[in-house]
């Protein structure tokens, strides 16, 4: 393993709330893979970083049919050639409803505050079978949020994934969402997408808003702060605009 990548694992591990770190090099990254299950939200999807030895990485949202948007800080730094948008499940033969190969990695120049922690994937090639989220802003008032979670194991192994539910809290420069129905990932959901009850995307997780009182050891949150569409939308049609199939609005 070079320093470079060494460095830039324990880097990521410090940021992501996931654990990341390189397994033994492989001869070749795995090839994409079409869907072949339908599932709820399956445009609620995940990133799998190539040699890292947890999958997923990270979560992320198919917006367009070749755009993906998570984290910034889950793909910053990273070579598009090492990262697969995948859907479904993960087992130990990859994600059960495929995985895509990114050619593009937009970052948000705003990304180093956290209410603009945003970044776009642009796949190689569109995704024929799995219906992209249409975006949202109205979170002028709290509501009920939806997303998937991703319980991150190491490669090799069977990953759950599961629905949870959380309250939306917005204020001016903020929104906030505590879980009330299910149970998130204490891992991986950073970058995961945020939808209401009509099914419209309206933020992605960016960082853990507070913790259980003293819990220092795990990545347990009881909160998750969110990256707004409503406080991105320039860069979000920024995103849209990357796509080859999407129409911009």
């Amino acid at each position: 393993m070079s320093s470079r990548l060494l460095v830039g694992s324990f880097v990521l591990l410090a940021v992501l709330t996931v654990g990341c770190a390189e397994s033994e090099p492989q001869s070749a990254a795995p090839p994409d893979t079409q869907p072949v299950l339908g599932v709820d939200h399956a445009a609620l999807g995940f990133i799998d970083v190539y040699q890292a030895i947890v999958a997923p990485w990270c979560s992320a949202v198919l917006v367009a049919p070749d755009v993906v948007m998570t984290a910034a800080r889950c793909v910053e730094g990273i070579d598009a050639s090492r990262i697969r948008f995948g859907v479904g499940a993960v087992t130990p033969d990859g994600a059960e409803g495929g995985t895509f190969q990114v050619r593009q990695v937009i970052v948000n120049p705003d990304h180093a505050q956290w209410q603009h922690d945003l970044a776009a994937l642009v796949l190689a090639r569109p995704l024929t079978n799995v219906t992209p989220v249409a975006m949202g802003v109205d979170l002028a008032a709290p509501a009920r949020l939806e997303s998937v979670a991703y319980n991150y194991v190491h490669r090799g192994e069977s990953g759950a994934r599961t629905v949870w539910a959380g309250n939306a809290q917005p204020s001016d420069d903020s929104i906030a969402v505590v879980p009330s129905e299910g149970k998130p990932s204490c891992q991986c959901v950073t970058g995961a997408g945020m939808i209401n009850e009509a099914g419209q995307l309206l933020g992605f997780v960016s960082a853990a808003g507070s913790r259980a009182a003293g819990d220092t050891t795990s990545f347990c949150a009881v909160s998750f702060n969110l990256a707004a569409v409503s406080h991105n939308q320039t860069f979000v049609q920024q995103a849209l605009a990357a796509s080859s199939t999407a129409v911009v609005p």
